[in-house]
């Protein structure tokens, strides 16, 4: 199944996209901008087969952002096929007219295989008449960098502001991972150096200001991992904590430090990134968070390689589940399930 923490953002435009043990594409729900592919805007409301490709043929989908989101699927010869919600260029067509079918688009992207899609968050505000963050950010096997689309923040990393209906190759060392979410850009180099750029308030890009930055911008450098893939606040895609950990096995943070998303005992402003105050001895296998509200912060779940697990930031809807009144947690800490079976 293929869903996307942006597929839920205001509950506005949620779907779900499948691909069964046959090699068949199906999807159901929202499909206002003709992002599920099915050659209509008509919102589907049992499993429906994708057309456009063959069974058997595909290697990869993405099914990013919420109410104006998009379809990305790879075919196992490196084909790449788009749909849906276009009104910043950003599927690469040269225009800004939505697909409401699978288009090729690989002579435009590729070639090559792609890792990972990140971005686009295409949501809805709390009216349902905003329009934001529809920028599509690919990572390609190889380590080259493409993005397309609305780049008011300068998340395209072009050294522009200016939207693109083309895809830019962006002047960065070759990358292993990228975590593209919404309007800030995080990326990962073979060597360990750590680059953000795009929308900097809340401190979120630790480059040690509030500034949004344009280009790829090196933070630091001995970076083993990086998460932040569903580090989102409802109603908006401006991730609000970015988490990386160094080749030490010591886990850091950017961003807000509101509602204890940092995981540093305070809630001071820090520019730069700072270290989470988990144990010495702890390391972090993978890091999940929810938003209680859509007027809260985050709160963060760490389960580390030990198997025991952390948690922190916004408590206020007994949301963590460790306080016995509602309340942030400031310091990573320890969450013990009981008699729990299977």
């Amino acid at each position: 199944m293929y869903s996307d923490p942006s597929n839920n953002i205001t509950n506005s435009g949620s779907r779900l996209v499948i691909l069964d043990s046959n090699g068949v594409l199906y999807g159901t729900g929202y499909n206002g901008f003709g992002q599920l592919g099915l050659g209509t805007t008509t919102n589907a409301s049992t499993w429906t087969v994708i057309p456009g490709v063959t069974a058997g043929t595909i290697k990869s989908v993405w099914n990013k952002g919420d109410a104006y989101g998009c379809l990305v699927v790879q075919l196992l010869d490196d084909t790449i096929l788009v749909a849906g919600y276009n009104g910043h260029g950003q599927l690469g067509l040269g225009d800004t007219v939505n697909r409401n079918v699978l288009t090729d688009v690989t002579s435009i992207w590729g070639p090559g295989a792609i890792s990972n899609v990140g971005g686009f968050y295409g949501f809805m505000n709390s009216v349902n008449t905003a329009v934001s963050n529809t920028t599509i950010t690919m990572l390609f096997t190889g380590g080259v960098v493409k993005t397309c689309g609305h780049n008011v923040y300068g998340q395209l990393g072009n050294n522009s502001t200016v939207n693109s209906s083309v895809p830019v190759a962006l002047t960065i060392p070759p990358i292993t991972k990228l975590q593209a979410t919404g309007l800030s850009i995080f990326a990962l180099s073979t060597t360990g150096d750590l680059f953000s750029w795009g929308y900097g308030a809340d401190t979120l890009l630790g480059l040690g200001a509030t500034t949004n930055t344009l280009v790829p911008t090196l933070i630091t450098t001995g970076v083993a991992d990086i998460y932040s893939e569903n580090a989102s606040r409802f109603y908006s895609s401006y991730a609000v904590n970015f988490f990386f950990k160094k080749i030490d096995g010591s886990l850091w943070s950017t961003g807000t430090s509101t509602y204890g998303g940092r995981g540093i005992g305070t809630n001071a402003v820090e520019l730069s990134p700072t270290q989470v105050r988990l144990p010495k001895d702890e390391v972090v296998n993978t890091i999940g968070s929810i938003a209680p509200s859509t007027t809260s912060g985050l709160s963060f779940i760490a389960i580390m390689n030990s198997g025991n697990i952390f948690v922190w930031g916004d408590g206020t809807s007994h949301s963590i589940g460790i306080a016995d009144v509602p309340r942030n947690i400031w310091t990573p800490t320890s969450f013990k399930f009981n008699n729990i079976k299977g």
